[in-house]
């Protein structure tokens, strides 16, 4: 199996969890990203720094001082997002104030200021990724952003669906943060995550932690809000950046860009890859007992629902042979126990064989678990 391959097999079977763990990692990636574009004049190796007379380069120890004396060489740390020493005890020179850069390079007199952590020497010298911003949610030594937490609350919990508790769920993404933290942040600031937890299945919940989130001015959104397909779009109207565990549809992400992004793949083309591939290894084939094949789909998303079955229909499963169980978009995330043992009987009586599942993992947990019950197994597609 190709990386890749392995890649999309990781996505289609990972829990959100691992996938916030990822989100987390993306930042980090888009901020050395950043860092590695942004032209700089470093104090370093054979350094030329601009200073009141010109040019001047050199080895040495170069002290840069602005208003106050710098602070000294022995309480020097460490720049984030740089790689060179630097004052603040290691965390990020402070702008607007002196300080004390310990590295090669000739003395140059001049100020330190500007913000996210920038500092200049005689007005010509910036330290790598120290980049300004004036976007919400940033400041000039942290970066906040909002993570928002599964939390399936009363009697189904989290468990219901394979995912892992709130509290866990923080604890991972907090250790992430905290590495990044440890190892200089993103663009000279630090991380700063508020974590808050929604019931996908409560609407009254995920609005009023949209609008808290709204309200708290971060800069972007992690994970976003599990269910159901367009519940982010009210992040993203709000032109918050959401980096989200479900991705949008192409059409969302063309309504909504450059606001709505996934760690997770394009729902159209991921069935797509899904019904060829099994196309090609003959899942449709009499040989390996087909006959005929049902969409157990919901309304949730009709963009999804429309494109599954013309890419049915393009691997050659004629009209006569699908079957659509569909229904509503389950407002508890779980379609009706009932709905779905009728379903499976239907199928199973019909002599379906093989079942493509367009909908929710709870709604599907029950036709399954229907199915097993009445010795009925048929093969799924479960993209």
């Amino acid at each position: 199996m190709s990386q890749y391959l392995q890649f999309r097999n990781w996505l289609n079977t990972s829990s959100s969890a691992e996938k916030k763990l990822a989100t987390a990692a993306l930042v980090v990636v888009l901020g050395l990203t950043g860092w590695a574009l942004v032209p700089t004049g470093g104090v370093g190796g054979n350094s030329v720094a601009v200073g009141p007379n010109g040019l001047s380069a050199g080895s040495g120890q170069g002290t840069t001082s602005g208003g106050q004396a710098g602070a000294s060489a022995s309480s020097a740390g460490t720049v984030p997002g740089s790689g060179l020493p630097g004052s603040a005890s290691g965390s990020q020179a402070a702008g607007g104030a002196a300080g004390t850069t310990s590295g090669s390079g000739t003395a140059t007199s001049g100020t330190s200021g500007g913000s996210g952590g920038q500092t200049t020497a005689g007005g010509g010298v910036s330290l790598p990724g120290c980049v300004k911003s004036s976007e919400p949610g940033v400041s000039a030594t942290q970066i906040n952003v909002a993570d928002i937490l599964l939390n399936l609350g009363g009697a189904i919990g989290n468990s219901a669906v394979g995912q892992s508790s709130p509290q866990t769920q923080q604890q991972m993404a907090q250790a992430v943060v905290d590495d990044i933290n440890s190892h200089g942040g993103v663009a000279c600031r630090k991380l700063v995550v508020t974590f808050y937890q929604a019931n996908p299945i409560d609407p009254t919940s995920t609005q009023n932690i949209c609008l808290q989130i709204q309200q708290a001015g971060v800069f972007a959104v992690i994970g976003g809000f599990a269910y159901p397909e367009s519940a982010n779009d009210c992040l993203a109207q709000a032109k918050i950046p959401v980096i989200a565990n479900i991705a949008p549809t192409p059409s969302e992400a063309k309504q909504y860009y450059p606001y709505m992004m996934s760690v997770s793949p394009d729902p159209l083309q991921d069935y797509r890859n899904s019904i060829f591939g099994l196309k090609a290894r003959g899942w449709f084939t009499a040989a390996q007992g087909f006959q005929k094949l049902a969409i157990l789909e919901d309304d949730c998303s009709i963009e999804i629902d429309h494109a599954v079955y013309n890419d049915l229909l393009q691997a050659g499963v004629s009209a006569n042979q699908i079957t659509k169980n569909d229904f509503s978009c389950p407002s508890s995330g779980f379609a009706s126990p009932s709905d779905m043992s009728n379903f499976a009987t239907q199928d199973n009586l019909g002599h379906v064989t093989n079942i493509v599942e367009v909908t929710g993992g709870g709604s599907f947990k029950e036709f399954s678990t229907a199915a097993q019950q009445q010795g009925y197994k048929p093969h799924y597609l479960a993209s």
